[in-house]
């Protein structure tokens, strides 16, 4: 879970609550007690994982949703950004520490905002896949099983197709799926059951139904599905950048507070406090002296001045540019010394005139 909540703006007040939907996006919001969709979404994911573990068991293809490891390149770039922070984070004997852990320790920094930005862009999307590889021994299967789990979610059927395909599997198996096997005498098994599956040695469908299952849940639909899905994110992330973006349009040429959340040899992002949205200052701005880029103190440096730009650092901004199409925000530093040498420029001007 990465805690980044989005600003106090009337057009996007919906989004204070949470989605019980997971979507395809790599992290949670974190648990708060105070929203009922939040505590839904727990109830949701639980019996999506256990949807997964039974389907997995009895050997029926759902459509399952994977959690991807970050790579450790990407981790060593969160690390250093750390660092850079002066968050206090304990290493291996390797240098290396696992994601989870660096998120448990900034719970109480200030600066983990900045942070878990850092996480959203290396953190990757989930995956999309064809699932029957989740299999545990139903009788060693403990409660703590449940999060090493992947998803086959079907409770949210109103908001995915996934749900509506696996929904409908579940429908086939409780409808459809032979819950003994041909002799007379046998005794029925309840397929809903947990545990079922160490007594079932037969095939649960009909050659007709697993020819269907099988042209429903295949690496096509997944690919359908996966599009799908990402349009969808893409467009909601756009969308509530555009909408952060038109509210910066009514701050222009503002003094405003912000913090840096990245450096580059460019310049640096900046991320408006009250606005939440992040912008660009360029280095060409920086018109005070000739600026270097140190890309393992996440810094610029003036070479004569010192003065420096790191990343955390709380800085005075103004919106210059607002680019709506593009969602992309122009900044410049607040007490920026381009308006004083515009200033003596002017000055210099009416001394010759005079």
């Amino acid at each position: 879970s990465i805690d980044l909540p989005i600003p106090a703006i009337e057009n996007l007040s919906e989004l204070i609550w949470d989605n019980p939907d997971r979507g395809i996006h790599g992290w949670n919001n974190p648990f708060n007690k105070e929203d009922p969709n939040s505590l839904l979404r727990i109830i949701i994911t639980t019996a999506n994982k256990v949807c997964n573990f039974h389907t997995g068991n009895l050997l029926i293809p759902s459509i399952a949703i994977k959690s991807n490891q970050i790579d450790e390149n990407s981790v060593n770039e969160v690390i250093k950004s750390a660092l850079a922070l002066n968050i206090d984070v304990e290493l291996d004997q390797s240098g290396y520490i696992s994601p989870d852990k660096i998120i448990h320790s900034i719970t109480e920094d200030s600066t983990k905002r900045i942070l878990y930005k850092i996480f959203k862009q290396v953190i990757k999307n989930k995956s999309i896949i064809v699932s029957t590889e989740d299999k545990f021994e139903p009788e060693k299967f403990v409660l703590t099983d449940v999060p090493n789990l992947s998803e086959s979610p079907w409770s949210f059927p109103t908001n995915s197709y996934i749900d509506i395909l696996n929904q409908y599997l579940l429908v086939l198996l409780l409808r459809d799926g032979k819950n003994k096997p041909k002799s007379k005498n046998a005794e029925s098994i309840e397929l809903g059951n947990n545990g079922s599956s160490k007594y079932i040695d037969w095939s649960l469908f009909t050659p007709t139904i697993n020819n269907q299952i099988n042209s429903l849940v295949d690496n096509e639909s997944i690919r359908n599905i996966y599009k799908i899905e990402q349009r969808t994110s893409f467009f909601n992330d756009n969308l509530i950048s555009m909408t952060k973006s038109r509210e910066a349009t009514k701050l222009m040429n503002q003094k405003l507070e912000a913090h840096i959340t990245g450096v580059q040899s460019y310049g640096f992002f900046a991320e408006v406090t009250n606005l939440m949205v992040e912008g660009l200052v360029h280095v060409s701005t920086l018109n005070d002296d000739w600026y270097e880029y140190r890309s393992r103190q996440s810094l610029l440096i003036g070479r004569k001045n010192k003065k420096t730009y790191k990343l955390g650092d709380q800085i005075e901004v103004k919106i210059t540019k607002v680019d709506l199409l593009r969602n992309q925000i122009d900044l410049e530093i607040g007490h920026t010394e381009l308006s004083e040498t515009s200033h003596n420029e002017s000055k210099t001007q009416k001394v010759e005139t005079k």
